[in-house]
């Protein structure tokens, strides 16, 4: 049955497809794989929504139990006590289940916490656009954003975008309504994040 919310440590895979070099990693991107080291990262320069490459999740038919991420870990300066929205758009072959999330992270707990998994991505579709928009509050560490991946399937995004917003966009966050209990450990994070958001649009190799 596929989850809504995992709690774990973070767990690093250096797996590639055949065909992608382990340098093909998207810059600034990194593998978050929730006990299940066979998720594979890459750059793909044959699909793409615009410009000359997208980066890629896949994971292949009857993977071992769990799920795989492709993530980038930003520090949380920048968009301290504002409002920011993530963009993200998609495409899918094959996926048994994937969702976009959104993460700000405190000292060792999300302060913030949405995903799209409501809109649950499954089998094959073609570039979609999804959007979460969260609080970045003054204790706050780091912003985690990505795409996770449930069972078997390949992900493509592109053209992401992390951008402060007017406080008139409603926020998506699970934590400060009360649906999830406040403090709940997502994620265990146990990287250091990047200075500012890197590489969205995958065209960085």
């Amino acid at each position: 049955m596929l989850g809504l919310f995992f709690i774990e440590a973070v767990i690093f895979a250096s797996e590639t497809r055949a065909g992608n070099l382990p340098d093909s990693i998207p810059k600034g991107w990194r593998t978050d794989s929730i006990n299940s080291p066979d998720v594979v990262l890459g750059t793909d320069k044959t699909v793409m929504r615009s410009g000359k490459a997208s980066g890629f999740a896949e994971r292949a038919p009857n993977p071992v139990y769990g799920a795989g991420s492709i993530i980038q870990s930003i520090a949380a300066d920048p968009y301290r006590n504002k409002r920011v929205r993530l963009t993200v758009f998609i495409k899918s072959k094959e996926v048994e289940g994937a969702y976009v999330y959104m993460s700000v992270d405190g000292l060792d707990t999300s302060v913030a916490y949405a995903n799209t998994y409501s809109k649950l991505i499954e089998e094959t579709i073609d570039w979609t656009m999804f959007n979460i928009t969260l609080d970045v509050p003054e204790e706050s560490r780091n912003i985690r954003i990505g795409a996770t991946l449930l069972g078997q399937g390949t992900i493509w995004l592109d053209d992401c975008k992390l951008e402060i917003v007017d406080k008139s966009v409603p926020s998506d966050d699970i934590v400060s309504t009360g649906r999830i209990k406040s403090g709940t450990k997502i994620r265990k994070v146990n990287y250091l994040p990047n200075a500012t958001a890197i590489n969205l649009d995958f065209e960085d190799q």
